[in-house]
């Protein structure tokens, strides 16, 4: 009897052993995802709000590859997995080029990885007017889209199709036409002008003495049209170069891509006009805020100007982060699909002590609940960094507040992330994250990434003896 009694008692020891070893072990891992999250304060078990990011951690390693001969880096899905990977059109000179990307798994990226063993010879991106990415095929990948200037009002449009593990070299997609000049686009804008779910090409075209018409190139997922006019006469007394930017966006929820000009008379006078989409037959840009100029909003002073949904309610919405000096407020302009309100404050109060002209800034979504949000990449200088975010509520953002505490003197510059900071959701959690190609000079990079601070418990396995 004693003997089995010794034996239970061991055995209940053990169990109990084992059973804080356990314990120890998630307590540990616990502390260590936390460990670079700047609320780890918060106790994992009160499921917190989703409103800070993890510090930069690097995701590639170092890598000879000379960051300033990418024309430009994009975040797009290129072999279909649904996560964000990193686009490079690279430029050799003498008219070679070829494209890279970094694969992301979820939790790290690939090298800089070549799509095709040859160069493409004989094209030069340089004369690439307008180089931008999109979703020409409707495939769901990631495509980019040159449109390529040969000089005296000439030009082509050239795709490069992703196909996953492979990718084609830029092929053209139109016929060679003569009398359009892509240099008198304000923007191309890429986005789907007629509601098939193809992206498609949208220039707002400058004649110059305050007359412009809209030229549209349509996909067909093979090809595009040569640029069509969405309107038989010029729209008069309308200066495409008062407009702060021209954005695309969709301002009444119905799938297909409008443009919006912030229109800047000087004097701190403005208004905003938008161009509703309607396929192949198109309006001019009209006013959406009223008949009567908004005095007192300086429109120069907007540090980051931007479309996106706001509360939810699928219009985009005009979003300015305005710039007082040190110093700075949020305003908004509400779509309602039909009209824009005047600018008006969307934060409680002046923020202060906040340089805004020391931001990267970019958009997403933090928490995952369809609103969008703003970020700022905050450069101390001396390579010090810090994340401020400002969280888009029902009727207002908060104001900008830490995501993540700042690094210390000589650790991160933000101005060595040449390529900009890239949001996209690089591990499929759903919540935005934020991306840098960092340049150490002398060809030598890595990619480093901050995800969203999502709170995970990890429980080793107890295995039974």
């Amino acid at each position: 009897m004693s003997r089995n009694r010794s034996y239970a008692l061991r055995l209940f020891i053990s169990l109990l052993i084992v059973l804080l070893i356990a314990l120890a072990g998630a307590t540990a891992l616990l502390a260590q995802d936390n460990m670079a999250d700047p609320a780890a304060t918060v106790s994992a078990t009160e499921a917190p709000p989703i409103e800070h990011f993890f510090g930069w951690r690097r995701w590639t390693e170092n890598s000879q590859f000379d960051l300033n001969r990418c024309q430009f880096v994009a975040a797009g899905d290129i072999n279909g997995d649904s996560l964000e990977d990193l686009i490079c059109p690279y430029n050799y000179g003498g008219n070679q080029t070829r494209t890279f990307v970094q694969l992301t798994d979820g939790l790290d990226l690939s090298g800089w990885t070549s799509q095709r063993a040859a160069f493409q010879v004989q094209f030069d991106l340089d004369r690439c007017r307008h180089l931008s990415s999109g979703d020409l095929s409707g495939d769901g990948l990631t495509d980019l889209v040159c449109v390529y200037d040969y000089g005296g009002a000439t030009t082509r449009t050239f795709v490069q199709l992703n196909g996953g593990n492979d990718e084609e070299p830029f092929r053209s997609w139109t016929d060679l036409l003569s009398q359009f000049d892509p240099n008198r686009c304000t923007t191309v804008v890429v986005g789907d002008a007629n509601g098939d779910g193809l992206d498609d090409l949208i220039c707002p075209y400058n004649y110059g003495g305050n007359q412009t018409r809209t030229f549209v190139q349509f996909s067909d997922g093979d090809s595009l049209t040569g640029w069509q006019s969405q309107r038989p006469t010029f729209q008069e007394q309308f200066d495409l170069g008062r407009c702060t930017a021209v954005l695309g966006g969709d301002v009444n929820n119905d799938g297909e891509t409008d443009l919006i000009c912030p229109y800047n008379y000087g004097g701190n006078q403005t208004r905003t006009f938008v161009q509703l989409s309607a396929g192949k037959g198109e309006v001019g840009f009209g006013s959406w805020t009223g008949p009567d100029f908004q005095n007192q909003f300086d429109m120069d002073r907007c540090r980051q100007l931007t479309e996106g949904d706001i509360n939810g309610d699928g219009f985009d919405d005009l979003v300015c982060v305005y710039d007082y000096g040190v110093s700075t407020r949020t305003f908004v302009q509400w779509s309602s699909g039909t009209d824009l309100t005047k600018w008006g404050a969307y934060t409680d109060a002046l923020q202060n002590q906040f340089d805004a002209d020391r931001c990267t800034f970019s958009t997403g979504d933090l928490n995952a609940d369809g609103r969008m949000d703003l970020f700022c990449n905050y450069d101390y200088g001396s390579a010090s960094t810090a994340t401020f975010v400002q969280m888009a509520g029902e009727n207002s953002y908060t104001s900008w507040q830490v995501a993540t505490p700042a690094t210390g003197e000589g650790q991160f510059a933000m101005g060595q992330c040449v390529k900009g900071v890239l949001p996209g959701d690089y591990n499929g959690d759903g919540h935005t994250d934020l991306a840098c190609p960092y340049d150490y000079g002398d060809n030598f990079n890595r990619t480093f990434v901050q995800l969203a601070a999502l709170y995970r418990l990890h429980l080793p396995s107890v295995i039974a003896p």
